[in-house]
């Protein structure tokens, strides 16, 4: 029976075919993680977890076979802790693009939040009017998010994907600014429409050292976190949206590292 380990040296093996001199250190710099690191999870010494897994995918562009056999091979290995985070399904970032809107990602949240709502008209009526959208725009939305399997049916009912999707790192990169400045433009728009008790708009001008913007960072990731683990665990749940944009405000030079 194949193992994460025969899988990797597969994957190695086969990128070595195609070209005599491809080394083992050059396969780690393709993957993005330290030679030693590949070394040990090819002899069986270490696991292979989500994270060098979401690696592994991204940019040795594994197919999507690969990606479903090696996401099975991981939850198999014994003694690894299961980490919160799934392995994720690389989509192609022409139909990825048709999805990446706020939108499509609200419609997502309310068929969580609301998982007794079947995949009928008074299911589509109701997320139609919580987004305020037409019928058809949820139809083709609902489409869409099934196409690249980011939504599935079972039983009557919508359900999302088991796992998060990726697409390549540098188109990604040109998604994420797509769907912060999508959300951004919304939230521009309605500024002056939502009542003041459902919206909460603030503002900060201050100094930083540049070389402290990674731990800033992490604050933000670490405050956004705990803002979503509070709301799932509330009743009587709404889709909020939420934006932060930190830049400099003055003419710097490049963060020396």
């Amino acid at each position: 029976m194949k193992d994460v380990q025969r899988f990797v040296c597969e994957v190695f093996q086969e990128k070595k075919v195609r070209n005599k001199s491809y080394s083992l250190r050059a396969f780690a710099r393709d993957w993005g993680i330290q030679p030693g690191r590949v070394s040990e999870i090819m002899s069986g010494k270490r696991h292979l977890t989500y994270k060098m897994a979401n690696l592994l995918a991204q940019n040795i562009k594994l197919s999507q076979k690969k990606l479903d056999e090696l996401s099975l091979l991981i939850r198999g290995q014994k003694g690894l802790k299961q980490s919160d985070l799934p392995i994720k399904k690389l989509i192609d970032f022409e139909k990825f693009k048709h999805v990446n809107t706020w939108r499509h990602y609200a419609l997502m949240a309310l068929i969580e939040a609301f998982p007794e709502m079947n995949a009928d008209d008074i299911g589509r009526k109701f997320f139609s009017e919580k987004l305020g959208v037409s019928l058809g725009d949820v139809d083709e939305m609902i489409k869409s998010l099934v196409s690249i399997g980011m939504l599935k049916l079972e039983d009557k009912r919508y359900i999302l994907a088991s796992f998060s999707t990726t697409t390549e790192q540098d188109k990604m990169n040109t998604a994420a600014q797509s769907f912060h400045r999508d959300l951004a433009n919304y939230h521009q728009q309605v500024m002056s429409e939502i009542d003041l008790g459902l919206r909460e708009v603030q503002s900060l001008i201050y100094t930083m050292n540049p070389a402290q913007l990674s731990r800033a960072k992490k604050k933000i990731r670490s405050f956004l976190s705990d803002l979503e683990k509070m709301g799932s665990k509330s009743k009587n749940l709404e889709v909020f949206g939420i934006t932060i944009f930190l830049s400099p405000l003055t003419k710097i030079n490049k963060v020396k590292k």
